[in-house]
């Protein structure tokens, strides 16, 4: 049949560029799994760490989105990047109808906003990244970086 190689575990491995590329689109495709499905961070190894390695596209799609919405909630603990996740969440979390709509509900000069929005995406690009070299500085030092939680 057409399952010729037995090799479902694929994993992508992406330079930063493409990484941040790919996060960047699946921001905006956060709501739209159809658009989704072709996100190569789907086969990424902080998606495939997180489903099994063997699970399909909507299972991929689910835990992508998860990690994005986790991730841009961790900015919030942090008093320095609360303003960057406010941006990040009015834009693509849950999206305000327009990105001046956002800055206005979060009081901020639409340039302010801007600024912020384009801050938090780093910032969740740094996080997720560190994450996808296994470079896990984020999560206070001593931590297994291969011990799963839950």
């Amino acid at each position: 049949g057409e399952q010729s190689s037995e090799q479902t575990d694929q994993v992508i491995v992406l330079s930063r560029d493409d990484f941040e590329d790919a996060l960047t689109d699946a921001f905006k495709q956060l709501h739209r799994p159809d658009q989704l499905q072709e996100n190569p961070l789907l086969y990424s190894r902080i998606v495939t760490n997180e489903a099994s390695p063997d699970a399909d596209v909507p299972a991929r799609i689910e835990t992508l989105q998860a990690l994005i919405e986790e991730t841009t909630e961790q900015l919030s603990a942090d008093p320095r990047d609360e303003k960057y996740y406010r941006a990040v969440h009015h834009t693509y979390v849950r999206p305000a109808p327009t990105q001046e709509k956002a800055a206005e509900q979060l009081g901020v000069p639409f340039s302010t906003f801007r600024r912020h929005l384009n801050r938090g995406l780093e910032r969740v690009t740094e996080i997720l990244w560190d994450e996808e070299v296994g470079t896990s500085s984020q999560l206070g030092g001593g931590e297994d970086p291969n011990k799963t939680f839950g």
